[in-house]
C-alpha cells in the first residue's frame, strides 16, 4: 500500500508541476488546481512524517488518500453522460435506504425466531 501511495503521490506531484509550468500564476485561480495542490504537499508530508521520523501515521494518511476520491468529481462536471449516472445514483439513494432498512427488519426477525427456536438446544 505504501508503495502504490508513493507512485500516486509520484504521478500526481509531475502533474502538478506540468500544471504550475503551464499555468503560472493563473494556476491557483482555479479552485479544483488549489485542491489539488494541497492533496500532493499532503500526501509528500505524510510520506515525509512516516519515512523521516518513524511515525505511524496511518489514519491521517487514509484521510488524505480519500480525498484523492474527490478529483472523481472534477470529471463528473465535464462528461455529461457520466453527470447523468451520478444523478441517478444520488436520486436513488433514498430508496435503496428503504430496502435497506426492510432487510435488517428481516434479520432482526431470523435472529428472534433463531434465538427463540434453538436457545435450549445444547451444543
Amino acid at each position: 500500500m505504501d508503495k502504490v501511495n508513493l507512485v500516486f503521490a509520484i504521478i500526481y506531484t509531475i502533474e502538478a508541476i506540468i500544471k504550475l509550468m503551464v499555468f503560472k500564476k493563473v494556476y491557483f485561480s482555479d479552485g479544483w488546481n488549489n485542491f489539488d495542490f494541497v492533496i500532493v504537499v499532503m500526501a509528500w508530508l505524510g510520506v515525509l512524517v512516516e519515512k523521516a521520523f518513524k511515525l505511524n501515521v496511518g489514519p491521517v494518511t487514509t484521510v488524505i488518500r480519500s480525498f484523492r476520491i474527490a478529483r472523481v468529481f472534477k470529471m463528473i462536471k465535464r462528461f455529461k453522460e457520466l453527470s447523468k449516472i451520478f444523478n441517478t445514483m444520488l436520486v436513488s439513494i433514498p430508496a435503496l435506504a428503504n430496502v435497506g432498512s426492510l432487510l435488517g427488519l428481516l434479520l432482526l426477525l431470523y435472529s428472534v425466531l433463531g434465538v427463540f427456536f434453538f436457545a435450549k438446544i445444547k451444543l
